[in-house]
């Protein structure tokens, strides 16, 4: 099918939903549905379709396409975090792009697959950082994962390493995909900074489960060395059991 128009209309758009359903498979849908048990209506079409599809519609106007997309399915939604990741726009009108599909996100694959595709991040590293600072103070718990998702892909360097540690220890969230991030970046920043990581894991201000987290995550690492490891394992904490009550 012809994906590059100068203009979406609703019959294009259609047209569109029929060809994406052609790439169904129930086999795939079967294995999305057990990693997201509470996302409805997923067709079950592979990464390199939507990513084939998503280059596709990028060649024409792009734009009017995603003012038709709608959220029925989760590839639907998926094409366009994929669209939105690689177009190349400002940096106000890719950030009101981010602003509006982070509404769209209830899953942490949906969330992962968007925020690891936001290659023009790299086009405005500097005012990015300081705009994941609404991320992380934002009521929503995805975008709150999304924050650190983002960080993990594309900050984990020599230049934001001990500025990164500073703000997550500022990241107090019940949520578990937060939790499971935030312990998913510090192992991350450990295989790649070690000691920097290993003095803050001795000094922090995260919660007892998610530091604990962090720890088996970096014992899981086949990047940690034995040595490491050994000095990480009597790092655990031991969550302090509450009285009972007489």
């Amino acid at each position: 099918m012809n994906l590059i128009y100068d203009i979406w209309t609703n019959i294009e758009y259609k047209e569109y939903l029929k060809y994406l359903k052609t790439f169904a498979d129930k086999d795939y849908r079967d294995f999305q549905i057990s990693l997201m048990p509470n996302v409805k209506n997923i067709l079950g079409i592979k990464m390199p379709a939507l990513r084939k599809i998503s280059n596709e519609v990028l060649k024409g106007n792009w734009r009017s396409f995603l003012e038709l997309c709608s959220s029925t399915y989760y590839e639907e939604i998926t094409v366009k975090g994929l669209i939105i990741g690689m177009c190349n726009v400002s940096f106000l009108e890719y950030t009101h792009l981010i602003d509006n599909y982070s509404l769209l996100i209830n899953n942490w694959v949906t969330c992962d697959t968007f925020c690891t595709g936001l290659k023009s991040i790299n086009n405005y590293p500097i005012e990015f950082w300081i705009y994941i600072e609404s991320l992380f103070k934002s009521k929503n718990p995805w975008q709150v994962r999304m924050s650190l998702v983002i960080i993990q892909n594309f900050y984990l360097n020599d230049n934001y390493i001990n500025q990164i540690l500073l703000k997550i220890d500022n990241v107090h969230h019940e949520f578990y995909y937060v939790k499971m991030a935030l312990a998913w970046l510090i192992s991350s920043a450990y295989i790649k900074y070690p000691g920097i990581t290993y003095g803050y894991l001795t000094n922090n201000t995260l919660d007892v489960w998610t530091y604990n987290k962090t720890l088996e995550k970096i014992l899981e690492s086949r990047d940690v060395t034995n040595e490491q490891k050994l000095m990480i394992i009597p790092l655990k904490k031991v969550k302090k059991k509450r009285p009972q009550s007489k």
